[in-house]
């Protein structure tokens, strides 16, 4: 990017700069489509409650978690979708303070689509990886360490574009680094960029990219994922590396997790994950392991979900008995 048109982006990229953007550029989009008709229709709903059982005679239930969503339709260019829900879904960077609120705006995010390039803006997933894509309605397991800790961004606010043609797509947005539903304080940017490949039998292999600074930190990182389908068998595999450089420290760390999933019947899938989080390479710190080992049933459209799950963590230098068994129950329109 020319080091101007950086300077104009990093100096001007606020909350309040970016929604009046968004306000604007779809407000002269609509004027410009001369639009007689539009249509607001019920877009979403996803309810999910868990328990589980640990070592040590612990156990108990976490916070239910929810996100209902519209979705207008202003023209066969132009829509909007904006969903409320649970504040956790937003999954805040760890260098940026959770809040106290229990519910939140989760998604707002208007499109605007021609031929080629649908242009898009407000509070949205990033496009980072398989994970990072995929909403909690869809997951087949929990959130992976790289969002659980906050360790990297899932939802924020920004604008991009992206495109896809005979199975090639790209998306690229510049957003704050800040996390969905916080204020841009440091007027600073991150620009995240995805591109993969997808066959018809729906094997994908991709790349991310990303670059930004937050406080006094740059940041910059990189993810690789490959999906394969066979037969009642689906393999997934993704890493995300990333540098961050604090006061001329460098520290590299990887996050990855290899997922199977095996279509037993109509209505039971057997899954196994396991993941892994070294926050650096460069010195010996505890580096964090979590195995799952899941039966997920499920009604004929997918609509409601129930998960008995085996979750085996494991730490390389403070083990701790944290292990777990869990039982979750997921409702979802789909």
């Amino acid at each position: 990017m020319p080091s101007l048109g950086r300077k104009i982006l990093l100096q001007y990229c606020n909350m309040k700069q970016i929604w009046a953007f968004i306000v604007f550029f779809f407000s002269v989009v609509v004027n410009a489509q001369d639009i007689k008709t539009s249509q607001i229709e019920f877009d979403k709903a996803y309810l999910q409650a868990a328990g589980s059982i640990k070592e040590v005679s612990q156990g108990g239930f976490y916070e239910p978690q929810f996100n209902v969503g519209v979705k207008g339709i202003f023209s066969k260019s132009l829509d909007m979708k904006l969903s409320v829900g649970t504040a956790s879904l937003l999954s805040k960077p760890n260098w940026i303070s959770s809040g106290s609120e229990k519910i939140s705006l989760v998604d707002a995010v208007a499109t605007y689509r021609t031929n080629y390039i649908d242009f898009y803006a407000g509070q949205f997933l990033i496009p980072w990886g398989l994970e990072g894509t995929t909403s909690e309605a869809d997951l087949f397991f929990q959130r992976t360490l790289l969002y659980e800790n906050g360790y990297f961004i899932l939802r924020d606010y920004g604008f991009g574009m992206r495109a896809q043609n005979s199975g090639f797509s790209f998306d690229l947005s510049a957003h704050s680094g800040e996390g969905g539903g916080s204020y841009n304080s440091d007027n600073k940017l991150f620009v995240t960029g995805q591109w993969s490949y997808q066959t018809p039998m729906q094997t994908s292999i991709g790349l991310s990219l990303t670059q930004g600074h937050y406080d006094n930190t740059q940041l910059r990182g990189a993810n690789l994922f490959f999906k394969f389908n066979f037969a009642n068998i689906k393999l997934m595999i993704e890493a995300s590396g990333f540098q961050s450089i604090f006061n001329s420290v460098q520290t590299d760390w990887l996050a990855w997790h290899g997922d199977i999933i095996y279509h037993a019947s109509d209505e039971i899938n057997l899954l196994a994950r396991y993941e892994q989080y070294n926050p650096n390479f460069q010195e010996v710190q505890n580096v964090l392991g979590r195995g799952n080992l899941s039966l997920e049933w499920h009604n004929r459209d997918s609509s409601s979900r129930l998960f008995f799950s085996f979750l085996k963590n494991n730490e390389s230098l403070n083990e701790s008995p944290n292990d777990e068994y869990r039982i979750t129950w997921r409702i979802a329109t789909l």
